[in-house]
């Protein structure tokens, strides 16, 4: 799911940050990619289990969008 460098990223994001729901976003990220399930992470997180997806559907979503972008950006320079 995640590259190593968006793991890397990701594991920085979640030492420092101070919002309880960016560092829960991240964990579930983390988790997901570590091959827990939603029904587990939802447990331990304390939220839903259609939030764990909605978090890791937003990721994708946002994930694509910047790797568009980034070829937009250099097919065009």
């Amino acid at each position: 799911m995640l590259s190593q460098k968006e793991y890397e990223l990701l594991r920085e994001i979640q030492r420092n940050e101070r919002h309880a729901r960016v560092y829960k976003k991240v964990t579930v990220l983390l988790m997901l990619h570590s091959g827990c399930r939603a029904e587990e992470i939802s447990v331990y997180l304390g939220i839903s289990e259609g939030t764990v997806w909605n978090y890791k559907k937003q990721y994708e979503q946002e994930a694509e969008l910047v790797k568009e972008l980034e070829r937009n950006l250099y097919h065009n320079s």
